[in-house]
């Protein structure tokens, strides 16, 4: 999968002001804001020559909406050469079957300016031109909206709709799709015993963990009080079993300090993969939860994983809303 030389303003970044060798350039920023729904957004900097939008997984921005081209329309910047010059980009429609709207006009050609919403199939785009400190500020917004502020995982809002996103892609592309569910076990005897302010330094070094471990291509999610997800592209159930096997050993080995005495830990794993006869996000939860709760009934500190059997289990929980985008 082509990897888009744009800048996510989901990456963790530190406010310029606080650090002198990260100074404003003077340029304003130039960002568009792709939104996905109901609940979230996707925010791209463009930095590159070219720019191409569209449902191909080829795209520099995939677009998961049916009513897209699979390479609709392309950001062209046009005086990228020219470091202090306020950005000139220009968008051009690539013969789409829906076409490219600008303010609710179709397009074939047409220069940007601040604030031009853009319509591609039933997808919205914005498009702004922003200061240093106005840039700095959306991304601690946005890093803010879709992290959990404990543990600096992503939160459970993030990963319903980045489920969404996956789920979609992999059917289109017929390209697997895994969850690791990971449940501390026997945490409320950590909470009752060492207290609630240890019980948050326990969340947080398990958290360090999976991030540290964490591939490029996954998302580690915190699913619940001492849960955490983690959403693996591309990686089918023996693949994510092996992932999952190594993060229960890594963790076991972890020693935690609490004051005079130091706290080990066992975790219990559910795996899942995307199936044909899912249906929805959901079902892959279902089915990921389903493993969990066999992985605690065998005697915790293992990794379960589940193929079959979760359609009728009745050991899962109510799933959350899953809003289809």
């Amino acid at each position: 999968m082509k990897i888009p030389d744009t800048k996510s303003l989901n990456g963790a970044q530190q406010p310029w002001g606080l650090d002198p060798t990260c100074l404003p350039s003077g340029r304003e920023h130039a960002v568009l804001v792709v939104l996905d729904g109901r609940r979230t957004s996707r925010r791209y900097e463009i930095k590159q020559q070219e720019l191409t939008v569209g449902r191909d997984d080829t795209a520099d921005i995939v677009l998961h909406d049916a009513n897209c081209s699979r390479r609709h329309a392309r950001f062209i910047f046009t005086n990228l050469s020219e470091p202090v010059a306020k950005p000139q980009i220009a968008l051009t429609d690539l013969d789409s079957r829906n076409g490219t709207y600008v303010n609710g006009v179709r397009i074939s050609t047409k220069e940007l300016s601040n604030g031009d919403k853009i319509l591609l199939g039933r997808t919205l785009i914005g498009f702004y031109l922003w200061d240093e400190v106005t840039f700095r500020a959306e991304d601690s917004l946005l890093r803010s909206a879709s992290t959990d502020a404990l543990t600096g995982l992503y939160n459970r809002g993030f990963f319903q709709s980045t489920l969404i996103r996956e789920f979609h892609r992999s059917r289109r592309y017929q390209r697997p799709l895994s969850l690791v569910l990971m449940d501390v076990d026997n945490f409320k005897g950590i909470n009752d015993t060492y207290g609630h302010p240890i019980g948050d330094k326990v969340l947080i070094e398990i958290s360090n963990l999976l991030l540290a471990n964490a591939r490029g291509t996954d998302f580690a999610c915190r699913y619940g009080g001492e849960e955490a997800v983690l959403i693996l592209p591309e990686t089918d159930l023996e693949g994510a079993t092996l992932y999952a096997e190594r993060l229960r050993e890594k963790l076991k080995a972890l020693a935690i300090t609490a004051g005079q005495r130091t706290i080990h830990l066992t975790a219990s794993f559910g795996v899942a993969q995307l199936r044909d006869e899912m249906k929805g996000p959901e079902d892959l939860v279902r089915c990921v939860d389903s493993a969990t709760y066999h992985a605690k009934k065998e005697g915790r500190d293992r990794v379960h994983a589940q193929a079959t059997g979760w359609e009728d289990s009745q050991h899962t929980r109510p799933m959350a809303s899953f809003v289809d985008r």
